[in-house]
């Protein structure tokens, strides 16, 4: 009896170091997941905006929209305190069951609240590859 209690205290202690391992792995080291293997930061994985009104300050609570076509839309993207929000790849429309992946995206942006798109200032799709570049919007 001693040995089974042994043997599964072992087995216990195994998967719980096996199943912290398989966590980290997962969800990515802080320290290794910043910098690739040839010292570069990673590839930007989304498109930065940054929203403004019409007289220059932020808007705050807007709603960024990136759409392929009239039927595809990706999950809407609030803007935060400064106007800046991030849309995530996990975020762009998934067309035809493919995975979403770096594109042109038809750009909406809607006011809090509001599911009709707004009048804009600024590039009405997407570059076609993921960027650290800031895609300034502004409000008419």
């Amino acid at each position: 009896m001693k040995l089974f209690k042994k043997l599964a205290i072992f087995a216990m202690a195994f998967a719980f170091c096996f199943g912290a391992g398989a966590a980290l792995t997962a969800c990515g080291n802080s320290s290794t997941a910043s910098t690739s293997s040839t010292g570069e930061a990673p590839a930007a994985n989304g498109y930065k905006f940054k929203v403004v009104n019409a007289d220059g300050s932020a808007a705050v609570g807007y709603m960024v929209l990136l759409c392929k076509g009239a039927d595809a839309c990706g999950i809407p993207q609030v803007t935060n305190e400064k106007g800046e929000t991030t849309v995530l790849a996990t975020a762009l429309p998934n067309v035809g069951g493919v995975s979403a992946k770096a594109d042109a995206y038809d750009i909406h942006i809607m006011a809090p609240g509001s599911s009709t798109y707004l009048e804009y200032e600024g590039p009405e799709k997407t570059p076609a590859e993921f960027s650290d570049d800031t895609i300034t919007i502004t409000l008419k």
